[in-house]
């Protein structure tokens, strides 16, 4: 009997099947709740979301302490286990009309690993194998393209803005690049004035 109720009691507490997801900073210190976040940029975290009764939740410090793990060992257990999300299958590449060749890379499998290479940016970097600009316009999604050619940025920030204002779950109206050990943001498209 004895063994039935610690197996009871260990199942009970078991942490769940945890997935990522980006949200800006602003929303994170608005709840009331106690979320476990960790900024990557000034203007965006990584949180922590599990199911639970049929419903996605964000992790809370109080889900911690039920699971026996800290904010730094879910951390680092889930960059270790999101590191296998960050290859070439996950991504698929859609051309730009009209600019042959040019085009983006969208994760939208909308399985809690999309935004995955925000926590290795390098393998990101490496896949493409040059410079890269990524956008995050709504939960879900996570979009990069190579750097260098002006034209396609444009069409990129613009397709980011444009996204981010008609979502239901936007997250933000930002490009990004990896600069200086970071996340920083590049960029964002605002309307011309009519002057």
């Amino acid at each position: 009997m004895y063994w039935l109720l610690v197996f009871l009691f260990s199942t009970a507490f078991a942490k769940p099947d945890i997935r990522i997801a980006v949200a800006t900073n602003e929303a994170v210190q608005g709840t009331a709740k106690e979320l476990v976040c960790s900024s990557i940029s000034e203007e965006l975290s990584i949180c922590f979301r599990y199911f639970t009764d049929g419903k996605l939740r964000y992790a809370e410090k109080k889900d911690l302490l039920r699971w026996g793990v800290s904010s730094g060992e879910l951390h680092s257990e889930i960059k270790k286990e999101s590191l296998q999300r960050v290859n070439a299958a996950r991504y698929t590449f859609h051309e730009i009309p009209d600019m042959k060749g040019m085009g983006y890379w969208v994760s939208d499998a909308f399985d809690g690993w999309d935004v995955a290479a925000l926590l290795h940016p390098r393998r990101l970097l490496a896949l493409l194998g040059k410079n890269a600009l990524v956008g995050i316009p709504e939960d879900g999604i996570f979009v990069f393209w190579e750097k260098g050619n002006p034209v396609l940025n444009k069409i990129m920030a613009v397709g980011i803005k444009e996204m981010y204002t008609n979502s239901k779950f936007p997250v933000s109206p930002l490009v990004y690049h990896w600069h200086e050990g970071q996340w920083q943001a590049w960029g964002e498209a605002v309307p011309v004035s009519e002057e």
